[in-house]
């Protein structure tokens, strides 16, 4: 897939993030009269100005700058922006056309090292440190993303290039699937058979995460590592594929080991025993991303309508912030097949 397919990929998952937000004003304006007539400048109304800034990182002109005095006022910003990503993938659909039969192989290049591993992590900093700190034990070099930048070659280099020269560089990639997000179906859209995880808010990887893993699966799946850490919706387009569902034991590290050793990676365990217990596995298993959150302090909770403002119950559907970098985003959890949940502009 050429670049002009990832940056079309990437604009569909804005327009699946911007369609569930969508969603939930209409939900909530024809339901609630308290909404109807104000919604407070909650949490939530800072997540859709800052996916309508992330959408413009990606591609600058995509949307108008953020303005809020009114639910539907954030209605018409959304459609307005809708339009015009739908124009932007008209265009790139016609030189995706044109380019059909000249695209450049991407397919992932043999790394010239192969201890080396491009770690693909959400919001939990916790599950992050656990696999950084167990990779050096079996003779392996996780990429940090400011190394990944400068394999860009630029300093100002988009997220996009950033994680392709990364990918580019390494022999493996881990996805490390954490439930960072709360998501769930549109009540509209619900069907009897429907499971419920359609129905109830259930946590879910973040939208880069997925993304990045769709983008490892097309470059090469037979060095693609897929960990979990915890129970997280279900991503339908890779439902057939092993995750590996990690737990503090030596037995999940040697099986995260083997894998690793199984995409090409330069594993070597001779005559050491404190891999086996190397990075802190038990601490990456967060509960519930209502409650609180013991690094910032902050205990978000949703509340019911008579309470409060229904705002404080909508959800970011798409960024992630990657160690105080700039964002990254690709929204919704709705790619993998055209990618995966999808880059990017985003933030980890």
């Amino acid at each position: 897939m050429g670049r002009v397919g990832l940056q079309i990929m990437a604009l569909k998952s804005f327009l699946a993030a911007l369609d569930g937000q969508d969603a939930y004003l209409l939900d909530m304006l024809t339901t609630n009269d308290v909404f109807k007539r104000e919604l407070g400048p909650t949490r939530a109304v800072d997540a859709l100005k800052v996916l309508f800034e992330e959408i413009n990182a990606f591609s600058s002109g995509l949307t108008s700058p953020f303005q809020y005095t009114s639910p539907n006022t954030l209605r018409a910003q959304i459609s307005a922006a809708r339009m015009r990503i739908t124009s932007r993938i008209e265009e790139l659909n016609l030189t995706n056309n044109e380019e059909s039969f000249q695209m450049e192989d991407l397919s992932m290049p043999e790394a010239l090292d192969k201890r080396r591993v491009f770690v693909v992590h959400g919001r939990n900093m916790d599950a992050r440190k656990a696999i950084f700190d167990f990779l050096p034990r079996i003779n392996l070099d996780p990429i940090e993303w400011e190394e990944a930048v400068k394999m860009a070659g630029s300093t100002s280099a988009s997220n996009l290039n950033a994680i392709e020269r990364a990918f580019s560089h390494a022999q493996a990639a881990i996805i490390i699937l954490t439930g960072d997000d709360l998501a769930r179906l549109g009540k509209r859209y619900l069907s009897e058979h429907d499971d419920a995880y359609e129905r109830d808010l259930t946590r879910q990887a973040r939208p880069n995460v997925i993304f990045e893993a769709g983008m490892a699966f097309g470059l090469d799946p037979t060095r693609t590592v897929i960990v979990s850490f915890g129970k997280t919706r279900p991503i339908s387009d890779i439902a057939g594929i092993n995750i590996l569902h990690l737990s503090d034991t030596p037995e999940s590290r040697q099986k995260l080991a083997g894998r690793l050793k199984n995409a090409g990676c330069d594993v070597n365990t001779d005559y050491k025993t404190d891999w086996l217990k190397a990075g802190d596995f038990a601490s990456a298993f967060h509960g519930d991303p209502d409650q609180v959150d013991k690094h910032a302090g902050l205990k978000i909770a949703r509340r019911r309508a008579s309470n409060t403002s229904p705002a404080a119950a909508m959800f970011r559907v798409g960024s992630d912030s990657r160690g105080g970098e700039r964002t990254k985003s690709a929204p919704g959890s709705i790619l993998i097949g055209v990618c995966s949940t999808v880059p990017t502009t985003f933030l980890r």
